[in-house]
């Protein structure tokens, strides 16, 4: 386990106070940028759908922060369909 807690601390996604583990500061700014990105979600979502539809392919929304990719949504083509 303390690897993974360390991996964790350096990474910020927790921090260890008085023998608590409390949320770190990427968790959080994470949780900012998506409560702050919900009205993305709902302009995307119609093109999301028709893209899906279209082309029945996996489509994924995610947003940029720094280097790294988020994932806000994703939906999945059907495999259901018996088409090739």
């Amino acid at each position: 386990m303390f690897g993974a807690e360390t991996t964790l601390m350096n990474q910020d996604l927790i921090k260890k106070e008085d023998r608590k583990y409390l949320i770190g500061k990427k968790v959080l700014k994470h949780t900012i940028n998506y409560l702050n990105h919900l009205s993305i979600y709902k302009i995307s979502y119609p093109i999301i759908k028709q893209l899906l539809n279209e082309f029945n392919e996996n489509v994924y929304m995610t947003m940029l922060d720094g280097n790294e990719f988020i994932p806000i949504y994703s939906t999945y083509k059907d495999t259901n369909s018996g088409t090739t």
